[in-house]
């Protein structure tokens, strides 16, 4: 998984490590009003380079306009909000791509599964049509 949580105050740990089908709405209130605050979204190669100093820092707050970059200041090479926003939407366009791929392989299996089916069921159909004729034949008229 490309992201992890940092998470800054020891009571949403829990929240965050429960699944969410399994949450209260006290609990989904909760997370909504501190998210960005009390735990925020950390890229992995973050972690992956031992890099706590980044993952400690909350997240920036303030929204500024696009020509801004709202990385590091010191020149560090942590990721910029920009980079991380387009990690983001790259990750979301693949998984997008990834879903239509396994519906469309779902829906061409379902196809040749009910095809295969009906190839079955007509099968039984001709050998029961078959099975009436004989008797047919054979019964006194």
């Amino acid at each position: 998984m490309p992201y992890t949580w940092h998470i800054s105050d020891p009571s949403i740990k829990p929240l965050i490590e429960k699944p969410m089908s399994k949450h209260s709405v006290g609990a989904y209130m909760k997370l909504h009003t501190n998210v960005g605050r009390s735990f925020w979204a950390v890229h992995s190669y973050n972690t992956r380079r031992g890099s706590e100093s980044s993952a400690a820092r909350p997240p920036p707050t303030d929204i500024s306009p696009p020509d801004r970059d709202l990385g590091a200041q010191d020149g560090s090479a942590e990721p910029t909000v920009r980079k991380q926003l387009q990690d983001l939407h790259e990750d979301t366009t693949r998984l997008l791509d990834r879903l239509e791929q396994a519906k469309a392989r779902f829906l061409k299996q379902t196809w040749a599964d009910a095809e295969s089916q009906m190839e079955i069921i007509k099968s039984i159909v001709q050998d029961a049509q078959t099975m009436i004729k004989m008797h047919q034949r054979l019964l006194p008229s």
